[in-house]
């Protein structure tokens, strides 16, 4: 009886060791940023854009723990760094939550740093969830007053070597109403689309034509453990579009992680990143 009470003790020591590495190693990779470089081979891309570059930004998260205004910073840098043809910011610029010593910091300086993208073909933005639970209009004033596009159910047209691609950035799903029919409306028709929406779970309402939906808003769930990661999700369609490249119905889309956090500052298994997205024809 003595050896199995040791045996179960041991256990129970073992289990709350390896439960204290995971707490603390989820406070620590929130600051192991990467840069993803990532090649998509797109059915309806067209080969006269093919080695387009997209920098992919989402989740910043300002304020929350480990994303600073100089971290902020250090990922203008290194996005820069990979020479993109177009940024797209794709929303969740502030915190939304100040719980475990975040820092809330207003629009402004955020936008006063990420003014500092550069790419041949703009830095393009939508906004997210936790602007408009703060101020929707401050930070899109702020970005737009330092150069930023932003798009909320509207089309851009950019011409990378002399030929049309259209971008459209989409409202937020959970605080503003999308216009997915008058967005598309702005395009032209047969002409490549990249459609910016923070939120995936629009994704399976986005028509055939569009080429490739970009989103994040889901974090990839912060915590890969298959058990709990589907808890921590935020979509109605739990891990289905958590996170990479989902392809479904024919359709391309590419969710980041994001770089912040919110809520519980843990990332275990999801580290921040830095999206590099070169899009290829099939020719």
């Amino acid at each position: 009886m003595s050896s199995i009470f040791k045996w179960l003790w041991r256990s129970f020591k073992l289990l709350i060791a390896l439960g204290i590495f995971i707490f603390i190693w989820g406070l620590i990779e929130p600051s192991q940023l990467i840069v993803k470089q990532v090649d998509l081979i797109l059915p309806r891309w067209r080969p006269a854009h093919d080695n387009f570059k997209v920098a992919v930004l989402s989740d910043l998260h300002i304020g929350s723990p480990f994303i600073t205004l100089e971290k902020l910073r250090h990922i203008v840098e290194l996005t820069n760094a990979q020479h993109p043809d177009l940024t797209v910011l794709l929303g969740d610029y502030v915190m939304g939550s100040m719980l475990f010593g975040g820092t809330f910091i207003e629009p402004e300086p955020i936008a006063a740093e990420l003014q500092h993208l550069q790419a041949p073909h703009g830095v393009i933005a939508i906004l997210g969830n936790h602007e408009w639970g703060y101020d929707g209009y401050r930070m899109w004033r702020a970005l737009e007053q330092v150069g930023i596009k932003v798009l909320e159910n509207q089309a851009i047209k950019i011409e990378p070597n002399g030929k049309p691609l259209w971008i459209v950035g989409l409202a937020d799903k959970l605080t503003r109403r999308i216009d997915l029919a008058n967005s598309l409306d702005q395009t032209e028709k047969y002409q490549p689309i990249i459609l910016l929406s923070h939120n995936p779970d629009i994704f399976p309402r986005i028509p055939p034509r569009v080429t490739l939906t970009l989103s994040g808003h889901t974090h990839g769930g912060q915590i890969n453990f298959p058990w709990l990661q589907q808890q921590v999700i935020p979509s109605h369609f739990g891990a289905r579009y958590a996170k990479g490249h989902i392809v479904e119905n024919q359709k391309d889309l590419f969710v980041s992680s994001g770089i912040g956090t919110t809520s519980v500052p843990l990332r275990i298994g999801i580290p921040p990143e830095i999206v590099i997205l070169t899009l290829h024809s099939k020719n």
